[in-house]
């Protein structure tokens, strides 16, 4: 799943904006956020002078990071790398300079904070890693919304991807309904208690995919 640039939560007032997606994708394994002069500088204005978009640029930015990083067993308190930027022209001559802040969280959680190498590191408060992960987890849920719907499947289709499939009045019976945040529905199963999740598309309205909690 590919999270677009529209659906990045600014954090803190606008001062950080998370991109821990993003950074998942590169293999960084903590919760990332650069700050918003890293964003417009690195990511909004290179946009503008190539023919490559926002994401290609975050892209860059965290690659340019990861291969930049010794270890992720133990980050680097304070570590510089660069980046190389276009001009107006559109010609790669601006060198950049960066850095990876890592702080961990109240839980003892890494989180990582990328700057511009001029701004001051107390200048960046401490990565909420619970603000992180809700975020993160809203991200991943709207996407997963706008994926089901923008083509929804007939139930034959469903049976053959996700297996067993219910209309609304077949979940009834198989099911309690414990709540719902679309495209996902909580649920007891009648025949053994056994609570889990389902996922739903609007029209036509099927459920599928039950995955039983764990424990």
């Amino acid at each position: 799943m590919t999270t677009t640039p529209k659906l990045i939560e600014l954090l803190d007032g606008g001062i950080l904006v998370d991109v821990s997606p993003f950074a998942r994708e590169t293999r960084i394994p903590c919760a990332v956020a650069l700050t918003r002069s890293v964003w417009q500088t690195c990511v909004s204005a290179p946009s503008r002078n190539s023919d490559r978009d926002e994401t290609a640029w975050l892209r860059d930015i965290l690659g340019s990071l990861a291969l930049a990083m010794p270890t992720w067993a133990v980050p680097e308190p304070l570590l510089y790398f660069s980046l190389v930027l276009p001009d107006e022209n559109g010609q790669p001559t601006i060198l950049i300079r960066l850095k990876e802040v890592y702080r961990p969280n109240e839980l003892g959680q890494p989180t990582i904070t990328v700057m511009l190498a001029s701004e001051p590191d107390q200048a960046v408060p401490t990565i909420n890693m619970e603000a992180i992960m809700t975020n993160t987890m809203d991200i991943i849920r709207h996407q997963r919304l706008i994926d089901i719907n923008a083509e929804p499947g007939s139930r034959t289709a469903l049976e053959a991807k996700h297996g067993r499939v219910w209309e609304t009045s077949e979940l009834a019976a198989d099911f309690d309904v414990l709540g719902f945040l679309a495209p996902y529905v909580a649920v007891r199963r009648k025949s053994d208690g056994r609570k889990g999740s389902l996922e739903f598309q609007h029209n036509p309205r099927f459920y599928f995919d039950f995955v039983p909690d764990e424990g």
